[in-house]
């Protein structure tokens, strides 16, 4: 009866440090990081395919929105 207890015990330590671990990295990997001055880039997503579905001819669509939010960046969708 012993035996099962230590067992139990040692896949009970190993799984608690084994979540502490990836809790762990998980925060090292998600921690912003900002640097002082730094400007932030925002910029827009673009989906042809969500434009057509909602009745838009997406060039036109993709044309006033270039001109009207003058984005400094553009997300295009791609779909394989």
């Amino acid at each position: 009866m012993l035996l099962p207890q230590k067992i139990l015990k040692f896949f009970a330590k190993t799984a608690l440090f084994s979540l502490l671990l990836a809790l762990l990295i998980l925060a090292a990997f998600n921690w912003p990081i900002r640097k002082e001055n730094q400007k932030m880039a925002l910029g827009i997503s673009f989906s042809s395919v969500f434009a057509r579905d909602i009745g838009l001819d997406w060039q036109k669509a993709y044309l006033a929105i270039l001109d009207d939010l003058q984005p400094s960046r553009v997300r295009l969708a791609a779909y394989w």
